[in-house]
């Protein structure tokens, strides 16, 4: 040790003189010296070295560490005799979690009992006792304390006993460590140097400790602190053993408003206080210390200030002297060195921010001598980025950025899964997420591992990490950065290996590296129904197989193109059932309850064998270790501790931070000093941020003698003061000083901070008023919060904002001068010209073919010649739909569009699967009633014609291919039998009341079939549902019975032109071709009900479930209701026989059960052939346009194509195109 041993802390309000003194401290070694810098931060430690090396040529003896990282490294060798690891803040907070679990679950917590089991109860606890172990209290000490001492006691004890048991080591234990191998030879690297402390951060007993081992044995001692964190000179002090000659403790006097007020008199004078070195005896010295020290030695405590120098006397120089301070400037108005800005929102406010980097890098500042400085990340971080990325401006977030985590989100997406009973729409979110992994990806758990991300953990690798990567081997410790990866490495990741070429790449299993189809399995999740359940996942995808197994056979063997379609659909669902069914039966084999050992387990294996990038995920496992002897916890516990730490992904900054502006905590800056510094968010709750007393151990209690040196709510309003002094004193040129005036989220306004207010009172001397600052930063700032751009084109950030600004100024200049000055628009982007030109034409006063089919080319054309009433069959919907829109007519029937199916469980019967479930339970009990003679339904005689022989045989066919085990049942009863043992006997009431149970068993057997594929997310609504139609049905045959018209059921579901259809699903006189009925017009589609009447009469009937909306006058209703008309007369050339009507049923109580009748008669073949011919005449002129009626669009599925304002535009269009559509709207 030398005997000259110098030490001295220099106290400054400016950053750059700060920065300026330790250099020349340096400067006075030579070159080749050995020197210790501790730094804030690693940005500026290398800062400092690269300004010495640029002022010198050449430094080779300095050594760069943060006290974080220097003491992991003294720390090394004590850890690995011990056996012991560094624990990360997230495996600490979970010892802490496990150790309360143990003490609640044993009742041996008394006063926190209550909160115990609270989710963020541990985090708050972990917060504390962190402060207290590395402040050295006993929990001994914490146990005399009145209210939770003994509870937080208990804690601390246990979390000791844990992390010893764990052989975990906190940042407290790896501190001790670190002093204690001081004495130890192999750290004699460190020891004995000249050492610098620039703009350390020192809050506690065992960093001061540390620092007070360095310090022991450097020949010289130099520590630099901004001005006002008396926390840490008081350390500092006590490191170097010091007092002050004068009696003074600065902090304790002065306690306005503004903190504790420092003698102006004294900083401007730059007065020196001399500190007498304490002459300790050896007996004095602690033990723990392992030296002793000497007298006679120099040390002292300086307050710099420059502000004597007359080119520094401005605003900010100004504000960093008297901030905070009973001092005042002279009064000056505010220059430019300090601009003050107010915006309309957080996220404005960042874009304003990057605007303004914009204009001072215009005027040649360098991006890395700008700043960016947070109070409140959170509140900014995101917006920035964003800002930042739309400018094109690079950014140095210190902390990293944040970007969505796919491996992450597919892990949630299957725990999601397994939460909602193995949702089909949850797995076809991970599988959206491109996470399949690569099929020869090792499934090992031990290659895979991953250890947890933490500064402490990181540092004990990353020398030999930085030597691998120097020496160009690639592995850059993959383990030491899982959780924060490079965006780089995810982008290179996602790239397939190469891999061999196949004759037919459809033939393989995998392709390009990867599982073939993992695209189309979500469509297959949709056709197969799978909805969730385990049994339903294998049930499902196998029925789907055998369909489209069916589907190949059915198909004509001239269709080659259709069948190796479905082959191919049929190879994608093996793929699909080969890698979802065991992942699916992984998920099910999840715990409901278990200890978190067991859940972690679990998950380890899961993200192995279902990630492509599993990395981050099992690192975050990693971090949660100390907790598996906690539980038992559920899955939605499980949900709720990872779904924070999984969604997003951690990116690193890049290695260096020059050319880019600096983007960080203001905390951050320490040690650092940049021409221009942006201070944004000075507004209440912001800057300064809300500040609460610990709720673990308030500061009643702090104050206790045994607790003295904690930290109370004082102290941290002192670090908010602290924070806007580092900020202000970062700033060499000039200070951006801004808030939010609307917090945009809650819709309210929002005031400048005292703090702002304070800022100017230290610049110009001035306190205004909260009115005044307002009017001052708005008198530069015109930005609207609904128009997110600036005023004049060339200050924008992106072309979006130069083309919003340029439109702007057009709108209110001349036309003469904003003729053409828009039109590179039309040039920059093909499709921005498209989309402009088409949303303009929609408004025109005619009629483009931007308004749907409209006057198309002769490509077109062609296209539409298959679509002729000549060319193809059309169903009686589809027609229907022309009157309602042409175009809603053109995107169903001609494109075919429907709207997108989502695999999801069904919350109540929608109308389409209960009109379905409706016909087909009467499809089935008509057949079967008519099989078993109990037609027609009526109180006398069977009346109508006998059967002859063929009608029997051929009703015994149907029989047997309709009637199921639960029908058989109903007519094999001695009642049946008993009622029907003669032919020509009538039915009675009991043949109703069978007739009923009839209508029962087939309701009940389908709706199990429906249930099963549908998966009613609701069992009690589901049993609603089907009740309601259960009664429908009973009261339909009620009816039924009751009739005396005459009118007989004869053939059900009657269908022509559907192919797709088989004998179990329509009248066996069917036909499989459409049928020709007005022209040239051929109908496909299918009869619900045909009758039959006494006189030889024939009528149709189309049943309805819904509301009777038709007019009880209709024809055709203005084209809407064209069933009846054309279902009749194709009845009547299908069988060839005389159809009376056509009839729409309304057979449900919601329909009042009536009926509308239009009878076929020249007149009504008028009317229907009308409307035909318009429909005809719109397919020959290829005329379909977007003309909806009166409130179509709001019913419309195609309503996201067109947009809602097409009934409004159409109202401007010629008229004399609709001429004839307008005519079929009037029609009856």
């Amino acid at each position: 040790m030398e005997k000259n041993q110098a030490k001295r802390i220099e106290v400054s309000s400016d950053a750059a003189t700060r920065i300026g003194i330790a250099q020349e401290w340096i400067w006075k070694y030579a070159a080749e010296t050995e020197i210790l810098v501790i730094a804030h931060s690693v940005e500026a430690a290398s800062r400092l070295h690269l300004e010495v090396v640029g002022a010198k040529g050449a430094w080779f003896g300095i050594k760069r560490f943060t006290l974080n990282v220097l003491a992991s490294r003294l720390a090394q060798g004590a850890l690995a005799e011990s056996g012991s690891a560094p624990a990360s803040s997230l495996s600490f907070t979970a010892v802490v979690a496990r150790a309360i679990h143990s003490l609640q679950s044993e009742g041996k917590l008394s006063y926190f009992e209550p909160v115990a089991t609270r989710p963020g109860f541990p985090v708050a606890v972990a917060k504390t006792l962190e402060e207290l172990r590395m402040n050295e209290v006993h929990p001994k000490s914490l146990a005399r304390l009145a209210r939770g001492g003994k509870d937080l006691a208990a804690i601390a004890g246990l979390v000791e006993q844990e992390l010893k048991e764990s052989k975990l080591s906190d940042r407290a234990a790896l501190f001790r460590a670190a002093i204690d191998s001081t004495r130890l030879p192999e750290s004699a690297a460190y020891l004995g140097l000249p050492l610098l402390l620039l703009d350390v951060a020192a809050r506690s007993r065992l960093e001061s400790r540390l620092i007070q081992e360095l310090a022991a044995s450097a020949p010289d001692v130099l520590a630099t602190v901004p001005q006002g964190d008396e926390r840490t000179i008081t350390l500092l002090e006590e490191s170097l053993r010091c007092t002050r000659d004068d009696g003074t403790e600065r902090g304790d006097g002065g306690t306005g408003e503004h903190g504790p007020a420092s003698s102006s008199d004294e900083k401007q004078r730059s007065t020196k206080l001399h500190l007498e070195r304490s002459v300790l005896s050896e007996a004095d010295s602690p033990s723990e210390t392992g030296s002793s020290s000497k007298a006679g030695l120099n040390s002292e405590v300086s307050f710099t200030s420059d502000v004597n120098s007359p080119s520094n006397a401005n605003s900010l120089s100004f504000a960093k002297q008297h901030l905070f301070e009973d001092s005042t400037p002279p009064r000056t108005p505010l220059d430019s060195s300090i601009l003050l800005r107010n915006w309309p929102g957080e996220p404005r406010e960042s874009v304003e921010i990057v605007r303004s980097i914009q204009a001072e890098a215009a005027q040649g500042v360098p991006f890395d001598q700008i700043a960016v400085l947070l109070n409140s990340p959170g509140e900014y971080r995101s917006h920035l980025e964003e800002a930042f990325s739309r400018a094109e401006i690079p950014a140095y977030f210190v902390k990293g950025t944040t970007a969505p985590d796919p491996a992450g989100r597919a892990m949630l997406a299957l725990l999601s899964c397994a939460a909602d009973g193995l949702s089909a729409r949850r797995f076809a979110e991970y599988l959206s997420l491109g996470q399949v992994p690569q099929p020869e990806a090792s499934k090992d758990l031990e290659s895979a591992w991953v250890g947890p991300s933490d500064e402490l953990v990181a540092s004990a690798v990353e020398e030999e990490a930085g030597e691998m990567a120097r020496r160009g081997d690639g592995e850059t410790g993959r383990h030491g950065d899982a959780g924060t990866r490079r965006h780089e490495d995810l982008v290179t990741s996602a790239e397939p290996a190469d891999s061999p070429l196949t004759a037919n790449p459809e033939d393989s299993e995998v392709i390009e590296g990867a599982l073939r189809a993992p695209a189309r399995w979500e469509r297959l999740l949709v056709d197969s129904a799978v909805i969730g359940g385990k049994d339903r996942w294998t049930r499902r995808l196998e029925g789907l197989a055998n369909e489209l197994l069916l589907r190949i056979k059915e198909t004509a063997p001239e269709e080659e193109a259709k069948v190796e379609s479905i082959k191919k659909q049929l190879r994608d669902l093996e793929a699909l059932s080969a890698y979802a069914l065991p992942l699916i039966e992984r998920l099910a084999s999840l715990p409901h309850k278990g200890k978190w050992g067991e859940w972690l387990a679990h998950l380890r294996e899961l993200a192995v064998n279902a990630l492509r990038e599993p990395e981050g995920v099992l690192a975050t496992l990693a971090d949660l270790e100390p907790m598996e002897r906690v539980g038992p916890v559920e899955l939605h516990e499980v949900q709720l501790v990872l779904g924070a730490r999984l969604h997003d992904l951690g990116v690193k900054p890049p290695p260096h931070r020059y050319g880019s502006v600096f983007v960080g905590s203001v905390d951050s800056a320490r040690g650092l000093s940049f021409r221009v510094v942006f201070i944004p968010g000075l507004a209440e709750r912001i800057f300064p941020r809300k500040i609460v007393e610990d709720p673990i151990l308030p500061d009643q209690q702090r104050r206790e003698s045994a607790l003295a040196g904690l930290m109370t709510r004082r102290d941290r309003v002192e670090f908010e003061r602290l924070a806007l002094r580092i900020a202000l004193g970062a700033a060499r040129e000039r200070a951006y000083l801004s808030y939010p005036r609307i917090d945009v989220q809650q819709s309210r306004p929002r005031v400048p901070s005292f703090y702002a207010l304070e800022a100017l009172r230290a610049a110009e001397s001035v306190l205004p008023g909260f009115e005044e600052i307002a009017a001052r930063a708005e008198s530069t700032t015109r930005a609207r919060l609904g128009w997110p751009a600036p005023e004049r084109p060339d200050a924008a950030i992106d072309e979006a904002e130069y083309d919003l600004a340029l439109l702007t100024s057009l709108v209110e200049a001349n036309d003469e001068g904003a003729t053409g000055r828009a039109h590179y628009l039309l040039t920059a982007n093909k499709h921005l010209a498209r989309a402009l030109r088409a949303r303009s034409r929609r408004w025109l006063r005619r009629w483009t073919p931007n308004d749907g089919l409209v006057d198309p080319d002769e490509l077109a054309r062609q296209s539409m010649a298959s679509h002729q009433f000549s060319a193809r069959s059309f169903s009686a919907t589809a027609l229907q739909n022309y009157a309602s829109c042409p175009y809603r007519f053109f995107l169903s029937a001609i494109l075919r569009l429907e709207m997108r199916q989502e695999p999801a469980a069904i919350e109540v019967i929608d109308p389409l699967t209960r009109g379905s479930l409706f016909h087909e339970t009467q499809f089935e009990v008509l057949t079967s009633l008519k099989a078993a003679g109990m037609l027609p339904l009526v109180g006398a005689p069977l009346r109508g014609r006998p059967l002859d022989g063929e009608e029997r045989r051929k009703l015994n066919r149907e029989e047997e291919r309709t009637l199921d085990t639960e029908v058989r049942r109903v007519f094999d009863s001695e009642e049946w039998r008993g009622v029907h043992r003669d032919e020509g006997r009538a039915p009675t009431t009991d043949s109703i009341s069978t007739a009923f149970d009839l209508v029962d068993r087939v309701l009940d057997r389908l709706a199990r079939e429906y249930e099963d594929r549908l998966a009613p997310a609701i069992p009690k609504v589901w049993e609603d549902g089907i009740n309601s139609i259960r009664a429908d049905l009973r009261e339909w045959l009620r009816r039924m019975a009751d009739s005396d018209d005459g009118w007989v059921p004869e053939k059900f579901e009657l269908s022509f032109g559907l192919t797709d259809r088989g004998p179990r699903d329509s009248d066996p006189d069917s036909v499989s071709d459409p049928v020709e009925i007005v022209g040239d017009f051929k109908l496909r589609g299918s009869i619900d009900l045909v009758e039959r009447h006494s006189s030889g009469r024939f009528r149709v009937t189309d049943h309805k479930t819904g509301k009777a909306r038709a007019d009880k006058e209709t024809i055709v209703g203005g084209g809407k209701y064209l069933q009846p008309l054309l279902y009749a007369l194709a009845a009547q050339k299908a069988l060839n026989v005389r159809v009376e009507a056509g009839r729409l049923y309304y057979c449900t109580a919601a329909g009042g059960y009536e009926e509308r009748v239009v009878s076929l008669n020249d007149f009504t073949l008028q009317t229907v052939t009308a409307v035909l011919t318009t429909i005809r005449q719109g397919l020959a002129d290829a005329f379909l346009p977007a003309a909806p009626e009166e409130g179509a669009c709001g019913w419309c599925d195609f309503l996201a194509v067109c947009g809602s304002l097409e009934e409004i535009r159409t109202r401007n269009k010629p008229k004399d195109r609709l001429v004839q559509l307008r005519g079929i709207r009037e029609l009856p």
